[in-house]
């Protein structure tokens, strides 16, 4: 328990840290994936972006408009720069025709363009989205055992569902929104200083006003960064107070037998203080935070409208007649200066939060796979039944540590079935994972029928050399479905003639007799491990493989699971005698039964043996004990 809790304390510390210490975010890797990303969008997002573009540049020129429109119907000559418009019109009527009709037009574009923006981001968005995924569902398939040894399953689906879906998010924005906000802040800032220019407030004052436009956005930013800071800071308490109540009730009465309950009382109602000190702290900045940003741009709004009207009051009659419609666009136009500017705040904040999340679906697109096809590689062509032969094999799983394999040379012979045997940790596993590929071996050669395997082409090999594990996989799917997982083409026909051959179709009838291939086979339960087993070598034969691999087909299993393990592979030597066989089982009696040969692994090589009394005398392993009359190795 001490232990326990121990690592539950450091793991806990762990996450604090983490909290503290968020990771920088690499704005040229985001980039560089970013576009990659939004490539698969084709034209969608150049679309999108372009519509979004046209949106931020209308509502600022549709409330220029509107000015435009106050000025006609005060009867005061349109300048600035729709002004051209206006050249050549027939008095105040046609020119309160063409503002109105103006505002009309950019006010019916901006609805209609944000629809278009509606609809294309809905169709782009599952295509990105379920590119992304796709990619990263094959991605992991690809890697190995490396990399599933260091993400666990769970961490997997996060990365492909959540995170990804949420990276697709913050691509988007991450082109859109420098681009859109940024251009519509242009667009309203130089209207604006366009109206400011027919006002007469003091160019100190107006001055004044620009670099308040520009400052409170800052101070905004500021405030934002000094709140996130402070929900760093309250995470780090919320774990401090975890981590003590762990001290506590890691070991309770051991507490009261030491006399340590008020030190630890005393200590808990310090991490509570501590902890909701800092909440009260947080809450404060986050309501300090809201409300400047909130008034900023009112308060904005309410100073310029008052140094224009003092202004205004202050000239001829003449400037009067610009003053309404100059209102106009401090009011309507000045949120549209701030908001792009916090917008982009936010966004950078948000980049900051969002890179625990993003960063990983990048680590994932980046991850290499331990072995990949050679450029040149070629599909593999052996004959029926070839050899498979390790020669001077070294392999490790830890580079710099010992080899599991250290130089380790035998032939396998063709068309013969061979036991592999050794104690736990010997490397028989490893030895078929060398054959199938999932490592490559450090030095040395592994060769099937010749060929060495970094030659030929991962599909063509998996597909001669066929491997049934202990725990074969099966999708919650039909038996049709899981038989064309390894090929999609198969048909009933083909299914059923493998599943006869066999044995195993008359137990898929008694589990199925409305339909044997339409049987769903369930994730637990259903079919007995034996049957499953069966229905594995069935599969696998669908392939018309050249060797197999067979990883403890009897362990593990009743009297009634080997009786069904061994009638299938006494049908397989029947039906499929030019084929080499590989077996891994802990069974003497077993392999007496079934193997033509034997080696076993140790000191990281190979020992063959004569004949099978031997393995029972074997120097190198101990003395196997006696099961229900069986001798079990290792």
């Amino acid at each position: 328990m001490p232990n326990e809790v121990a690592v539950n304390i450091a793991g806990v510390a762990a996450d604090a840290a983490d909290a503290a210490r968020p990771p920088t975010v690499q704005y040229g890797r985001f980039l560089k994936w970013g576009w990659r990303i939004l490539a698969w969008g084709t034209w969608r997002f150049p679309l999108c972006l372009f519509l979004n573009f046209i949106v931020a540049q209308l509502f600022p020129l549709s409330m220029k408009a509107m000015e435009t429109l106050t000025t006609v119907l005060n009867n005061a000559e349109v300048k600035g720069p729709l002004a051209f418009l206006f050249a050549g019109t027939n008095g105040q009527r046609d020119s309160i025709v063409i503002a109105a009709a103006i505002f009309a037009a950019t006010g019916a574009a901006t609805i209609l363009c944000r629809l278009a923006v509606s609809i294309t981001d809905t169709c782009l968005t599952p295509i990105l989205e379920g590119t992304l995924q796709s990619t990263l569902h094959d991605r992991v398939l690809a890697l190995g055992p490396d990399f599933h040894k260091k993400h666990p399953t769970g961490e997997c689906i996060t990365i492909m569902t959540n995170y990804s879906n949420y990276t697709v998010t913050m691509v988007k924005d991450l082109f859109t929104k420098p681009i859109v906000e940024g251009t519509g802040l242009a667009t309203s800032f130089y209207f604006i200083v366009d109206s400011l220019g027919r006002t007469h407030i003091q160019p100190a004052n107006r001055a004044l006003l620009y670099l308040l436009l520009l400052l409170l956005p800052v101070v905004g930013y500021l405030l934002s960064k000094a709140l996130r800071r402070a929900y760093a800071r309250l995470r780090e308490r919320e774990f401090a107070l975890k981590n003590d109540l762990l001290n506590t009730l890691g070991n309770p009465l051991e507490t009261q037998l030491i006399n340590a309950t008020a030190e630890r009382s005393r200590s808990y109602k310090k991490s509570l203080a501590d902890y909701y000190r800092q909440w009260l702290h947080a809450q404060f900045m986050n309501l300090i935070n809201f409300n400047v940003q909130s008034a900023a741009a009112l308060g904005a709004q309410i100073l310029f409208v008052l140094l224009a009207v003092v202004s205004g009051l202050g000239g001829n009659s003449a400037d009067l007649l610009y003053l309404g419609s100059s209102l106009v666009v401090f009011i309507t136009l000045i949120p549209r200066v701030f908001e792009p500017i916090q917008s982009l705040i936010s966004f950078y904040i948000a980049v900051q939060t969002a890179w625990i999340s993003i960063h990983p679906v990048l680590d994932l697109l980046e991850a290499k796979p331990e072995v990949e096809d050679a450029p040149d590689a070629l599909p593999l062509r052996c004959g029926n039944a070839p050899s498979i032969v390790f020669d001077r094999v070294v392999f490790g799983h830890h580079p710099g540590r010992l080899p599991l394999l250290a130089g380790a040379s035998h032939q396998f012979a063709a068309g013969k079935t061979t036991a592999i045997l050794g104690s736990s940790g010997s490397g028989k596993t490893t030895v078929f994972h060398l054959i199938s590929r999932i490592f490559d071996p450090w030095s040395g050669s592994v060769r099937v029928d010749g060929h060495d395997l970094r030659t030929v082409t991962l599909g063509s090999l998996r597909a001669a050399v066929v491997t049934v594990s202990q725990s074969p996989l099966f999708i919650e799917d039909s038996v049709r479905r899981n038989f064309q997982l390894v090929k999609p083409d198969a048909s009933d026909r083909e299914i059923s003639e493998i599943c006869r051959r066999t044995g195993i179709w008359e137990t898929l009838r008694r589990v199925s007799p409305d339909g044997e291939l339409d049987y769903v086979i369930p994730r637990n339960g259903g079919l007995s491990s034996g049957q499953k087993r069966r229905l594995a070598l069935a599969r696998g034969l669908m392939q018309k493989p050249k060797a197999l691999l067979l990883d403890e087909p009897t362990t593990g299993l009743g009297i009634d699971g080997i009786a069904e393990v061994l009638e299938a592979l006494a049908l397989i030597r029947e039906e499929w005698p030019d084929t080499t066989i590989l077996i891994i089982d802990h069974s003497i009696s077993f392999i007496n039964d079934f193997a033509d040969e034997a080696v076993s692994l140790a000191d990281g090589g190979f020992v063959s043996h004569d004949n099978q009394a031997e393995l029972l005398i074997h120097p190198r392993y101990p003395s196997p004990r006696k099961t229900d009359s069986e001798a079990i190795i290792g």
